[in-house]
């Protein structure tokens, strides 16, 4: 059993930019399925290397989108999946936010995701320079890998500005692969 941690950076600034915002509450489905608007990471050994045939522009891509717009991960039965998300303003014109999970293949592979709050140490800059632990709040959500297969799933995801208002709702669509192998194996 492993964990396996994604972290998704979204550059708000593009969106809004390339798309129009509207005030109904459905959300909008990026560009170019996320391509230079949204980059998935993991651990390296996290991805399945080799041609994803599940996406309609599959350029063959050894890595697999690793920082790219959909991430196909691998994972084994009993890995723990947590996702997170941040924005390359974070701290200062925008915030992202993961709203909630939608499914479009492979409900039976992962768990139902929730969302976890977690108070964790962080590294927090003290006045006289100095840096010490403080605890802060981490917040992922969270999957178990449940059966063999394939899982194809909507993120969706909220921009807000600095004032804390909702400027849009977004989505994009990454892809697990079950059985895989990770290098960070507990067992």
């Amino acid at each position: 059993m492993s964990i396996i941690d994604i972290t998704i950076v979204v550059d708000p600034v593009a969106i809004i930019r390339d798309h129009t915002i509207s005030s109904n509450s459905s959300p909008i489905t990026l560009k170019n399925y996320g391509r230079g608007y949204v980059f998935a990471m993991t651990y390296w050994n996290d991805v399945n290397f080799g041609t994803y045939s599940g996406h309609p522009d599959n350029y063959g891509n050894n890595d697999n989108n690793e920082g790219g717009y959909a991430l196909d991960i691998k994972a084994e039965i009993q890995d723990t999946i947590r996702w997170r998300m941040t924005s390359l303003t974070a701290g200062f014109e925008y915030q992202c936010f993961i709203q909630s999970f939608r499914y479009a293949f492979g409900a039976t592979v992962i768990s139902t995701m929730k969302p976890k709050i977690e108070a964790v140490p962080g590294p927090v800059q003290n006045a006289d320079g100095s840096v010490v632990a403080k605890q802060v709040q981490d917040y992922y959500w969270e999957t178990t890998v449940v059966a063999q297969g394939s899982a194809g799933y909507d993120v969706i995801f909220s921009i807000f500005d600095s004032t804390g208002h909702r400027v849009g709702i977004f989505t994009i669509d990454p892809y697990i692969e079950v059985p895989g192998k990770s290098r960070y194996a507990l067992s």
